[in-house]
């Protein structure tokens, strides 16, 4: 069992006191001062931003609240500049507020959906960014005089940035490792923490799990080979982690294991307090309300939804001087909390529930990929190992009429596949309330990128 760590009950448990645990009222009026000068901004140097006030036929003088922004302007999508960048030639789809020429640097999305984006940033960008980054950082654990283990990859390089100044901001020492999940890459990575003396380790999911099977296989111990047990964190992005994962994870590692995630554009990034973590009832992941105005809402009418249901969250940096993004929808599924967190903040929690194309509606029911690997992962013949949702159409509502999930499992651990399934799909139709079906796979079937498994097949109906 891992216990509470004793820099939890440190004087100093917020990197800045003030702006973490300030009262709601208050992260209300920064976000409308903050917007509204935003906005203008946006509409007097962002080609695309006066477009679409103009379409309506309002200026920023019409929009003085939160409210009135999401009654006003409709929520855009990254299709929405990627169509705009094809029309205009405009790298920035018309969103960049000031000119070229003012930008410290040029760094791009992952790619994950489609052909990346571009995030710009200036010196000015870079300080409000690097006080985000150490917010988390604080509150994971980060300490001065902290090794920090920093495992990301070449095309991350606007998060490598953005973690290495949040981790640096708080005094700690980042130890970068780049590189591709491969076994060659764990074998280096397993060289390097014996030989450094590491407070805490920030990893990609699945790259940071395959280095969990790496030792696994090998039968080694990380709290022997390590000493983990010392670990101030594990914090890792890139998936996420169902409560039956993180626990295992923690028992193998014997420290805490965050979850946390983000957003290239805009510069986003929100994660797991310890407090809830080591209580057993994380509510979601921080996200700083006086720097982001952050909502959520329906999939079909873009409206905004009320706290505790599922929507789609939706992004504005209020901070941001390259750009300009009203609105972005980041088109993840997530239910926020507004209620003030056991660790004394105030800002919203969101719990992932997946992407909106990673999931089924199945006789009018969306499942989400929480919602399956909640079931899925609680069988340790499957932990860990790829699957993915087969669907006839990539429209997320064109109903099913049935639950249908291909999914791998390890042979080594499994006696019977079939009586497996029985017992898989049992459970599924069970806890969701609806029919399923589960069909076997090798791992290499699922389409998977190095940082995460496409959790989507698509299989026309007949």
């Amino acid at each position: 069992m891992v216990e509470k760590k004793p820099w939890l009950e440190e004087p100093r448990k917020y990197f800045e006191p003030y702006f973490e645990t300030m009262p709601r009222e208050e992260i209300k009026e920064i976000q409308n001062k903050k917007l509204r000068a935003l906005l203008e901004r946006g509409y007097n140097f962002a080609p695309s931003v006066r477009k679409l006030f103009e379409e309506r036929k309002i200026t920023p003088s019409d929009i003085k609240t939160t409210e009135d922004f999401q009654k006003k302007i409709p929520t855009m999508f990254k299709d929405t500049v990627r169509e705009l960048r094809a029309k205009t030639g405009d790298p920035f789809g018309g969103f960049l507020v000031i000119p070229l020429e003012k930008v410290k640097t040029v760094q791009h999305s992952t790619g994950t959906t489609g052909v990346p984006t571009f995030i710009p940033k200036t010196d000015r960008d870079f300080e409000w960014i690097t006080r985000e980054y150490a917010r988390h950082a604080w509150m994971n654990g980060t300490r001065p005089g902290d090794n920090v283990l920093v495992w990301g990859y070449y095309w991350h390089a606007w998060l490598k940035d953005a973690n290495d100044r949040g981790f640096q901001a708080c005094g700690a020492q980042v130890w970068e490792f780049s590189s591709m999940p491969t076994d060659v890459d764990i074998e280096r990575i397993h060289g390097i923490c014996k030989t450094v003396k590491f407070n805490g380790v920030d990893h990609g999911t699945l790259p940071f799990f395959r280095w969990m099977d790496w030792l696994r296989a090998k039968g080694l111990d990380p709290k022997k080979e390590y000493g983990s047990e010392n670990f101030k964190f594990v914090r890792t992005a890139g998936d996420m982690i169902v409560e039956g994962l993180r626990r295992w994870s923690m028992d193998f590692w014997g420290t805490i294991h965050m979850d946390a995630s983000g957003g290239g554009d805009c510069v986003v990034i929100c994660s797991e307090c310890p407090d809830e973590v080591l209580e057993g009832v994380s509510k979601g992941l921080h996200l700083w309300e006086d720097l982001y105005f952050l909502e959520v809402v329906d999939l079909k009418t873009q409206e905004p939804v009320a706290d505790g249901e599922v929507g789609q969250y939706c992004i504005t940096p209020l901070e941001y001087e390259a750009l300009c993004y009203p609105r972005w929808n980041y088109e993840d599924l997530v239910v926020k909390t507004s209620e003030k967190c056991v660790c004394g903040r105030t800002h919203a929690r969101i719990l992932y529930k997946g992407r909106t194309d990673f999931g089924s509606m199945v006789r009018g029911k969306l499942i989400t990929q929480r919602d399956a690997e909640e079931i899925l992962y609680a069988f340790p013949e499957i932990t860990l190992k790829p699957y993915q949702f087969i669907r006839g159409s990539k429209d997320i509502f064109v109903e099913e009429d049935t639950l249908r999930i291909r999914a791998a499992y390890d042979e080594k651990l499994t006696k019977d596949p079939e009586e497996l399934k029985k017992k898989v799909e049992a459970e599924l139709s069970k806890k969701l309330g609806v029919p399923a079906e589960l069909e076997w796979i090798k791992p290499e079937e699922a389409r998977a990128l190095p940082h995460k498994v496409y959790k989507l097949f698509i299989r026309p109906k007949a």
